[in-house]
């Protein structure tokens, strides 16, 4: 498991315990053993959602592929940024806001299980 899966992996837990449906109780009689018990997955951050969301925030000016230009000849092409800028370097940033660094730049702002695919398709550029 990745060490941003950890960070967030105890929130995402809680989360859904504290949101979840109401227990169910038992009627009289019935036995413990036939209670089933909701099975819970383990969330990995899933680098597919992540170039979703580089395609939605960052595709209008960024090349998602490649060394070429973007729709934004100005913008750099996202794996030549990811060469510059590591994940762990880039999840601060992702935490607090990306704040426009130029006109066209829009403020970026990620929950933190976007943050995470985010950064996983970073990963892979």
């Amino acid at each position: 498991m990745t060490s941003l899966a950890r960070r967030t992996l105890p929130l995402l837990v809680l989360a859904s315990v504290a949101c979840g449906p109401a227990a169910e109780t038992s009627p009289p009689g019935a036995s413990a053993a036939n209670a089933s018990e909701p099975e819970t997955e383990a969330w990995e951050p899933d680098p597919t959602l992540g170039r979703q969301i580089a395609l939605d925030l960052c595709g209008r000016c960024h090349a998602l592929e490649g060394e070429g230009p973007g729709p934004h000849p100005a913008a750099p092409p996202l794996p030549v940024l990811a060469r510059r800028v590591s994940a762990e370097a880039l999840l601060p940033r992702l935490e607090e806001g990306i704040r426009a660094v130029h006109p066209d730049m829009p403020e970026i702002r990620l929950a933190p299980a976007e943050i995470d695919s985010f950064l996983a398709f970073w990963s892979s550029l």
